[in-house]
């Protein structure tokens, strides 16, 4: 019974390696581990640096937040993160992006597929993945891109 409720535990906590990820260009980085204050529900602390290594003594900025706003998450070179809320939506007025800031000065923008111009042309089931320095939108004919350079100028 203990090792069933062990293995149940790490199941419901996603990802707690602490992998360290670069930005796009590896002018900063940023690690996320599962937050002390975690209980029932899951959050992650997410800790900017500068450079591409998150070395100790280089931090920038830290949050936390909830897991499911926090697992697929990228960082631009001037520390704007972007989270894909849903890896796909049929619902184009639903939140699918977050664009935010940490530390001193904080913002936060949530994006819809309506939001983007680049979108307009999705029709149905638009699945949503990272690509190089962008985010990717396709549904079952087409795809559009946006750079994360456009998302960081919503902010």
């Amino acid at each position: 019974m203990r090792t069933f409720a062990l293995v149940l535990v790490f199941a419901l906590i996603p990802n707690v390696a602490f992998a360290c990820e670069a930005s796009t260009g590896g002018a900063r980085s940023f690690e996320r581990r599962v937050s002390p204050r975690s209980g029932i529900f899951c959050f992650y602390l997410v800790t900017e640096y500068e450079g591409g290594t998150c070395e100790a003594g280089r931090e920038i900025a830290r949050t936390d937040e909830g897991c499911s706003r926090l697992q697929r998450l990228a960082l631009t070179d001037e520390g704007v993160f972007v989270s894909i809320a849903a890896p796909r939506t049929s619902r184009r007025a639903w939140t699918i992006l977050r664009v935010f800031t940490i530390g001193d000065g904080a913002r936060t923008v949530d994006v819809s597929l309506e939001d983007l111009s680049a979108t307009a042309p999705l029709r149905g089931v638009v699945r949503v993945s990272f690509d190089q320095g962008a985010v990717m939108f396709r549904d079952a004919a087409t795809e559009a891109r946006v750079t994360f350079a456009e998302l960081a100028a919503r902010l």
